[in-house]
């Protein structure tokens, strides 16, 4: 194998899903690149010593283990870090320092901070209020009355993803939703949204959108949606029900092409603004960003810097076929020359 063929680490705690990844990531590189990219998995166990590397990867229809020393053009990619996700990509993000990252900690972790991204995405997002830890019941009550919302609101810890401590109240349940938020106060910033209702729903879903970097801009290549059906919240870790976003818009009779439009406008715009005044160095440059439709009109409620469900993505254009990382990979091939 020639050493000038190009590297891209998957580091990570789930083998079989990380195994299945490298499979596919290669399969897709060979679409888009004469020379296809080398994909390998790292546990994140195996990775103190760079010297010595041990990794799996996959190349030429086959999976193999070797040890290595990676190179300073070879790529990192940290994803399903489990609980302490934080605090291990932090870790991971110093040990790899001086190569180059696709998720880098610092703005993935900016990413994860719910208030910084509304500050950041502005009207963007829904209407929103912040309670700092430690706000007690009658101060968070007091600023509920003041919130311009006759609906549904969703309350969300500031940092944390995948629907954890995600809860739905009707606005009027002030007594309820006042105690539920100064519980979560006692640990954690907690983050209240106007509520979004789907439109032509009566279940709640998001459409997660895959924005990769193409070294030039940002694109929308691809998506799956999540649809709630045994809990209130869509989320792929609370029992979700994974399905394409087409199979999701012919269900209930939206136009998808239209949508499509909206979709990749509103994520290029999501995605700019997250790495406004950003060195290229310093960029997330592939992120799930989850949107919610309501009166034709997009909204987004997260992005996530280390996005799950990577195996469900299906390409925007194309339905039936898988989509990763698309253009991402012709990225990394130039950059990496």
């Amino acid at each position: 194998m020639s050493n000038s063929m190009r590297r891209v680490f998957i580091v990570s705690l789930k083998i079989r899903q990380s195994m299945s990844l490298i499979k596919d990531l290669y399969l897709e590189s060979m679409e888009y690149l004469s020379s296809p990219l080398i994909f390998s998995f790292i546990h994140c166990r195996d990775i103190a010593n760079l010297e010595d590397l041990s990794i799996v990867e996959y190349f030429d229809s086959s999976y193999r283990r070797i040890t290595l020393k990676p190179e300073r053009e070879d790529f990192f990619f940290f994803w399903e870090l489990g609980v302490e996700e934080e605090a291990l990509h932090k870790k991971l993000s110093y040990l790899t320092a001086g190569f180059n990252q696709l998720n880098p900690y610092t703005i993935s972790e900016n990413v994860r901070d719910k208030l910084w991204l509304h500050k950041r995405l502005k009207d963007a997002m829904p209407p929103y209020i912040w309670f700092p830890k430690g706000s007690v019941f009658q101060e968070i009550k007091r600023k509920l009355h003041d919130f311009e919302c006759e609906d549904l609101v969703i309350v969300k810890p500031r940092k944390g993803t995948e629907g954890w401590g995600v809860r739905i109240f009707p606005v009027k349940q002030l007594d309820a939703l006042s105690e539920y938020i100064s519980k979560l106060c006692r640990g954690y910033d907690v983050i209240l949204e106007k509520f979004i209702r789907p439109s032509r729903s009566s279940c709640n879903f998001v459409v997660r959108i895959a924005s990769a970097f193409n070294g030039e801009t940002f694109k929308a290549e691809s998506s799956f949606s999540i649809l709630a059906e045994t809990t209130e919240v869509a989320s792929y870790l609370r029992g979700g029900r994974i399905l394409s976003t087409y199979e999701l818009f012919t269900q209930l009779g939206i136009n998808y092409n239209e949508f499509c439009h909206m979709i990749k406008d509103k994520s290029q715009q999501v995605s700019y603004f997250i790495n406004r005044d950003m060195s290229e160095r310093d960029m997330l440059k592939y992120m799930g960003i989850d949107l919610v439709f309501s009166d034709e009109k997009v909204f987004v409620i997260d992005v996530n810097p280390r996005p799950s469900g990577l195996q469900y993505l299906r390409s925007l254009e194309n339905p039936e076929k898988i989509c990763i990382f698309g253009n991402l990979h012709r990225y990394i091939y130039s950059s990496s020359k």
